[in-house]
């Protein structure tokens, strides 16, 4: 019967199962401390933001009130959209004093825009103001629509400049100074009590209605003035010359009665005195009426 032959192992063996052991210790070593540093790492930049937004946090609304304080008592430059030259200069100035003494140079106060723009408002010149801007520079920008003065209404006070609707601006006349601009005269209607109201009256809508078809004539500077005072009597308009002459117009442009030549028939009877004569009256200071045939004397 054959022995069996046992093989022992080498001592040798022992010693490479204690360095692998070794190593495998310091691996997971290194690997610890890769990963601490790391964690190191990330926890020195949360560290580090956190300290940065609490400084900001801190640091940014003082330096706005600082900054706000230093520009709150500066005198803001101002720039405006251009006024027509009728705009009276004293009030032009005491509107500018007005949007001074409500901006400061404090470019983050928005509230004192919205106070600007009500002044504006209030004034009685706009409607509605499109924009108020702060540059950079510290230059406030008033973007405005001036309003076009077409007329001025006489009352016993003087002369009051009306746009195209009939809305009071805040501008008067002595009596007879308003040129260049169609005289109304005759309203009944009494004078709105500010600026930026319409100046109701069916004579006043009348009168700007037939103002409105003479200003593009060449001989509009012959006419002193349209006389509303019949309208509610009549519906009578009159035009008067600047010699003196009255010229019974009629009824307003479009509300002519069934009988009455229409108002570019009239305009082209006065177009043919203005070519045969020089003048609209015919040189001549009396009254006049149209028919059909023409304009006639009385």
């Amino acid at each position: 019967m054959a022995r069996t032959k046992r093989t022992r192992r080498s001592s040798s063996s022992k010693p490479n199962l204690r360095a692998r052991a070794s190593a495998a210790l310091h691996s997971l070593r290194e690997q610890d401390w890769t990963a601490w540093r790391r964690l190191g790492r990330v926890a020195a930049w949360l560290f580090f933001f956190g300290a940065l937004s609490s400084l900001w946090a801190l640091g940014v609304p003082h330096l706005s009130r600082a900054a706000s304080a230093a520009r709150a008592g500066d005198v803001p430059n101002l720039e405006m959209t251009r006024a027509p030259e009728w705009v009276d200069r004293d009030a032009l100035a005491h509107l500018h004093a007005q949007l001074i003494e409500a901006i400061s140079g404090d470019p983050l106060a928005q509230d004192e825009l919205a106070r600007a723009r009500q002044i504006l408002l209030d004034s009685g010149w706009f409607t509605h103001v499109p924009q108020i801007e702060r540059t950079h520079g510290g230059t406030v920008r008033i973007f405005v629509h001036w309003p076009v003065a077409v007329a001025a209404v006489r009352d016993p006070l003087g002369d009051h400049l009306v746009d195209a609707r009939g809305r009071l601006l805040p501008r008067m006349f002595n009596h007879g100074s308003a040129e260049g601009f169609t005289m109304l005269t005759g309203v009944k209607t009494p004078r709105p009590t500010r600026p930026g109201e319409t100046w109701e009256g069916v004579d006043l809508a009348a009168g700007l209605t037939l103002g409105a078809r003479l200003r593009s004539r060449v001989w509009i500077d012959q006419v002193r003035a349209i006389d509303v005072a019949r309208v509610h009597a009549d519906h009578m308009l009159e035009i008067h010359t600047d010699r003196g002459a009255v010229i019974e117009w009629g009824a307003a442009p479009g509300e002519e009665a069934s009988l009455e030549i229409s108002a570019d028939e009239k305009l082209h009877y006065l177009d043919q005195a203005l070519a045969n004569y020089g003048r609209i009256d015919c040189g001549y200071a009396g009254r006049w009426y149209f028919l059909r045939e023409g304009l006639i004397a009385r």
